[in-house]
């Protein structure tokens, strides 16, 4: 905003969404605005309801203008309680109380009406010393009630209090020097009234305490610890400064020490002072002592007084101060039991175990060195060794006895009763009654989805046993048995939200209970999550309303950088770091909007290439703001400005993909869409026709007419004959039945179309999900398939001529809405042949995710049932650089999941996000240092952007986006190229400990690159400065810049940065941290991987021993042995090239190496691509 305004005002905004304090709401620019604007607000966050809404302001303004409140705070909290009854149930009430919200200072003070004047009666001046003030204020001739007086001096004192109904305040004050006090006096609309009151120093002396220490030294008391605090049963002296503020000497006085409080013993009461010259100050030396009672709690305020006496023994001043006790508040948290008779871990029989319990200290004080003693109440329960010591606990730290108790029991299933005492060296006992009897396991422990990386909430089923204490809480992230506990207490409720994890990181958790004995649960089931992967610099960002377009990546502005497209109310626009490349709406407030022309976006967006060049041009269909009239196909250039032919109307809106595909083959694409009326329409670049398809002048752009209604289904595109055109293959809508490819002159090819229902059994057939075209089978020729998830409940496969595939259709549930997910298509297992995802959707919330095979069947490890509905369709990457693939699919839930090739979950997911997602997500390099971005928008009106490890590129990447790529042209293998300055790295430690740096340069015009490296000895360090440590390193043949550091010293992190010469263009490579333990022994990986036609696979050695690589195929047999033998430890390396033993060269696929140990086995996948 850019208001000026002096007075800033209050706003009441309970329209929607003005006040959503989570975006870049319109209330905070109100308030934020630099030189004006509003100085409060009131409003809602979210959807309002007018039914609802306008009782808060009609409430609020009653309060303010006819009741006399004035301060927002108290007007709020009035109003949440007079509304709170009636919002139990769902409804608009209830919405609108929970959206309401107050942005601004709660004591703000708001005018209701005319200003009046204070008149205020207070003594111009007082002297130093303890006293009373009164201060009367008036408005004319009449008192002021309720008016807020204070009276503070920096420093010294602070004092506050309301006026009575005669306008009259009493406030008690002690000002210890000479100078000046505020007085200040606030009334509702009134001005503030400020005004000085001197402090004078008084005429004689006026010794006084000026400051003061304790000192518990152990050589008062040898119980004392020396910290400087007084805790329960400790003694210490009290060093007392005294000053003189008076305008004469003070002669020599006494010191007297009261104790105001029976938890406070005076054991010396006085320490005399001589002679103190006027201004002077002087520390005593000790001679007062105090003891804090054994039994004083924790926190508590010890009052005392402070006399100053002249040698009479008459009052010269007196002064009261508090000193906080400490106290130790241990708490019976857990107990460790070991087996040492058998050691099986079974209570046999009086077997022998050793029992150790946990203590955790609450309270501010140690209370010196503990000790334990354990006395058994039951036969069954025999006690060897019953006493234990441990050494002091201070706050929060937690202890236990070493090596804790001896015990034998009978019968270990029935409890035992016992006790337990713990004595510190006060001589204070904490006792607790055992059962020796765990509580009940909690059952149900279940991860809450959360999009915060490194975050994590827990819940379980609460446990009913009658003496639960709580619960305890282990996480690893390592392994699923390195598990530490991660609560030092028992939790009294059965949920936890963690933070702080490691991101995109697999986390294995359990829950024990605890009851108040301190005796735990065995564990339940382990829970196996992940949590979310970290955002992008600058994401997520906001829409101006709800988005259900798929998004796209591309260079869409003309400069070296891609952008990210997004439509919603309007067109989007953002780049790598959030920032927009242009201000499409003129309006400071808003970051994003790249042209407000183009409104209400519901379908894809499409980016249109320019031949020979690396931009973009945005193609997207607009709706029905505004009216019919904006139903409409708009093509854009890079200043976010309609081209020239644009936009073209269309007969009804476009819900389908806007689809790019050189129709004439003259080399430029032509744009090709089909509307919900069954309208197909196909454009040059320009906006003029390809064809007149309905034989009318009065209309542009006519393909085909009579497609039938509702047609949702998005066309694809591809040279299905071999001529060096493109055709499109659709499918009609509600009452069409077939299926048909078109050649560019709106001919059919021989075969089709191909009619679905050829006997009219299905008059609600229509088509909703995108269609695909691919060489399933790999065929040398290059023949193409078509695949079509139909409303028939079948999924089919035809062949380029219009023969079913053998072993389809498949049956396929379509239980969804108007818009459904289309197919996936990936070579999952590396035998050349596509597989493909597909979402099969059912009634009431569930789905079923299916992985197909070539011949029909499902690869191992699929089916998976997901309970979600979904819109969008499925994307398939190689999220984590393992070789293998993953799939993405986001769901109206509000979930995105994630699932490797074999169907476990994918580390990272599921992400929930909070709204609807309804645009397929995408997968791309956005910000062009090589790995993956997965890129989403939201019904909420988010856009995220989280950044995974993974190398970009067509291989890793086969389906990033919605129809394969931003062409929109449903085409497998149709990699849409958009050149990027590294689209892979391989970041590692070798074998030989040096650090294996290498980039792939994705944009051939940068063929010089430099190196940068930082430094810093451990996590959390500070980094040192960034060094250039390799200079003009060039591609090699296969695209990769290479360089060896041999400097990695143990426990220290490296960071690496390529710069490109010819532009400056800086891509941050990674960040690797060096080991700081001896190695382990373990597989560490392969690099390449995917690779051809070789591969290094590297393992460590954590000692000598005899080792065996061995490199299998999927069933498990050996292809090759690559080492057998003695090895001494460290770091090792063997070369595969792809070859079995007889030197045969292998195919296309996954492998697993595996190595043997003395410690087990270990296996990684390796992905050979050719």
């Amino acid at each position: 905003l850019a208001l000026t305004n002096s007075m800033p005002f209050h706003l009441m905004l309970m329209n929607c969404s003005s006040a959503a304090f989570d975006f870049d709401c319109l209330a905070e620019n109100f308030l934020r605005n630099p030189v004006g604007g509003a100085v409060a607000a009131l409003g809602a966050s979210r959807d309002s309801y007018p039914l609802s809404s306008w009782r808060y302001p009609d409430y609020y303004y009653k309060q303010l203008f006819q009741e006399g409140l004035t301060r927002p705070g108290r007007i709020v909290l009035e109003m949440r309680q007079a509304f709170a009854p009636g919002t139990d149930a769902e409804g608009s009430s209830r919405w609108t109380y929970l959206i309401m919200n107050y942005l601004g200072d709660p004591l703000l003070d708001l005018w209701a009406g005319a200003a009046r004047t204070l008149d205020i009666t207070a003594p111009a001046a007082v002297e130093t010393g303890w006293q009373q003030v009164d201060v009367t204020v008036r408005a004319g001739v009449q008192p002021v009630a309720g008016a807020t007086v204070t009276l503070s001096k920096a420093g010294e004192l602070w004092s506050s209090g309301e006026t009575d109904a005669a306008g009259l305040v009493r406030l008690p004050i002690q000002p210890l020097s000479a100078g000046a006090m505020d007085l200040v006096v606030w009334a509702p609309n009134a001005f503030q009234e400020t005004r000085a009151v001197t402090v004078n120093a008084p005429a004689g002396a006026a010794p006084h305490l000026a400051d003061w220490q304790l000192d518990d030294d152990p050589a008062l008391d040898a119980l004392n610890d020396g910290d400087g605090l007084l805790e329960a049963g400790e003694s210490a002296r009290l060093v007392a400064q005294i000053a003189n503020d008076g305008l004469t000497d003070a002669q020599a006085f006494t010191l007297r020490l009261e104790s105001l409080d029976p938890l406070l013993t005076v054991e010396t009461d006085a320490e005399s002072f001589g002679a103190l010259p006027a201004g002077g100050a002087v520390w005593g030396v000790g001679d007062l002592v105090l003891r804090a009672q054994v039994d004083c709690p924790d926190a508590h305020r010890l009052r005392l007084a402070l006399h100053v006496e002249d040698l009479a023994q008459q009052p010269l001043h007196s002064d009261t101060l508090a000193v906080i006790a400490r106290a130790p508040a241990p708490v019976l948290a857990q107990w460790t039991f070991t087996d040492v008779g058998n050691g099986d871990g079974i209570w046999d029989e009086s077997e022998s175990w050793r029992a150790a319990p946990r203590w955790v200290n609450l309270g501010g004080g140690s209370g010196g060195p503990l000790s334990a003693q354990l006395v058994s109440h039951d036969v069954d329960l025999t006690v060897l060794e019953g006493d234990a010591t441990l050494g002091p606990l201070e706050l929060l730290e937690s202890g236990a006895p070493a090596p804790g108790f001896l015990v034998q029991r009978v019968n270990a299933g029935v409890a035992s009763a016992a006790l337990l005492s713990l004595t510190d060296a006060f001589g204070r006992v904490r006792e607790d009654s055992l059962d020796f009897l765990a509580p009940s396991p909690p059952a149900g422990l279940g991860a809450g989805f959360s999009e915060g990386a490194g975050e994590l909430a827990l819940r379980w089923e609460p446990v009913a046993d009658a003496d639960l204490a709580g619960y305890l809480v282990y996480v690893s992230q390592s392994s699923p048995t390195a598990f530490t506990r991660v609560t030092p207490l028992p939790l009294p409720h059965a949920g936890i939200s963690l933070v702080g994890l490691a991101e995109n990181s697999e986390t294995w958790a359990y829950v024990t209970a605890v009851d108040r004995g301190g005796f735990e649960s065995a564990a339940a089931d382990t829970l196996y999550t992940s949590t979310s992967p970290p955002q992008l610099a600058g994401f997520p960002q906001a829409t101006g309303a709800a988005s259900s377009c798929p998004l796209a990546v591309g260079n869409v502005s003309g400069d070296a950088g891609l952008e990210l497209v997004v439509g919603a109310n309007v067109l989007y626009v953002w780049t790598a770091d959030g920032n927009e490349p242009l201000d499409g709406d003129g309006d400071a407030q808003t970051l994003g909007p790249y042209s407000t022309a183009v409104r209400d976006v519901v379908g894809a967006v499409t980016l249109l290439p320019v031949p020979g060049t690396t931009y973009r041009r945005i193609a997207v269909a607009t709706r029905d703001y505004g009216g019919i009239a904006e139903r409409r196909i708009f093509l854009m250039d890079d200043a976010g400005q309609v081209l020239p032919g644009w936009p073209r109307p269309t007969l009804d809106w476009i819900w389908a993909n806007l689809v790019a595909a050189d129709l004439d083959g003259d080399g430029d694409d032509e744009l090709a869409a089909l509307d919900r009326s069954g309208n197909l329409y196909a454009f040059h670049a320009d906006g003029s026709e390809l064809i007149d398809g309905d034989a009318n002048p009065a209309t542009t752009g006519i393909f085909r007419r009579g497609l039938g209604s509702y047609s949702d289904g998005s066309p694809a595109a591809a040279d299905l004959d071999g001529d060096g055109d493109d055709e499109l293959v659709v499918m009609g809508g509600l009452g069409h039945r077939s299926l048909h490819v078109f050649d560019g002159d709106g001919s059919e090819l021989p075969g089709w179309p191909v009619n679905l229902d050829p006997l009219n059994q299905l008059p609600g057939l229509k088509e909703s999900r995108p269609l695909l075209v691919a060489n399933l089978d790999n065929d040398p020729g290059g023949a193409l398939e078509i695949v079509l998830c139909s409303e028939n409940d079948s999924l089919y496969v035809f062949t380029s001529d219009g023969n079913r595939w053998p072993g389809w259709p498949r049956r396929l549930a379509s239980g969804g809405g108007d818009l459904m997910p289309g197919p996936a298509p990936a070579d999952v297992d590396g035998d050349g042949d596509l597989e493909l995802f597909v979402l099969e959707i059912f009634g009431g919330g569930a789905s079923r995710m299916h992985l197909f095979q070539l011949d029909g069947s499902e690869m191992a490890g699929w089916p998976l049932d997901l309970p979600m509905h979904a819109e969008c369709s499925p994307v398939v990457g190689d999220l984590d650089g393992d070789g293998l693939f993953e799939v993405i699919q986001g769901s109206e839930q509000g979930v995105i999941y994630g699932y490797r090739s074999d169907g476990t979950v994918q580390p990272g997911f599921p992400i929930a996000v909070g709204g609807e997602v309804r645009g397929t997500p995408c997968l791309a390099d956005l910000d062009g240092d090589g790995d993956i971005e997965l890129l989403v928008s939201t019904w909420n009106r988010r856009v995220l952007a989280w950044d995974f490890s993974g190398p970009f590129g067509p291989e890793t990447c086969p389906w990033p986006t919605l129809s394969g790529s931003a062409l929109r042209r449903g085409e497998a293998g149709r990699w849409d190229d958009v050149p990027v300055a590294v689209n892979a790295v391989d970041l590692a430690l070798a074998a030989d400990g040096a650090a294996r740096v290498a980039w792939r340069v994705g944009d051939p015009s940068l063929t010089r690159w430099d190196l940068e490296r930082r430094r810093r000895p451990a996590p959390g360090a500070s980094w040192s400065g960034a060094l250039r440590v390799a200079e003009d390193l060039r591609p090699d043949g296969e695209g990769w810049c290479r360089w060896r550091d041999a400097s990695p010293q143990p426990g220290e992190e490296l960071e690496y940065t390529a710069l490109a010469r010819r532009d400056g263009q800086r891509v941050l490579l990674g960040r690797l941290l060096v080991p700081a333990t001896p190695l382990a022994t373990r597989l560490v990986g392969a690099h390449p991987n995917p690779f051809n036609p070789s591969t290094t696979v590297e393992f460590t050695l954590g000692a000598p021993g005899r080792v065996a690589l061995d490199l299998l195929d999927v069933e498990g047999r050996r292809v090759r042995r690559l080492v057998d033998g003695l090895l001494p430890a460290g770091r090792h390396a063997a070369l595969w090239d792809g070859r079995d033993e007889a030197g045969r060269l292998q195919a296309s696929g996954v492998y697993l190496a595996q190595l043997r140990h003395a410690g087990g086995a270990e296996t990684c996948r390796l992905l050979l691509l050719k």
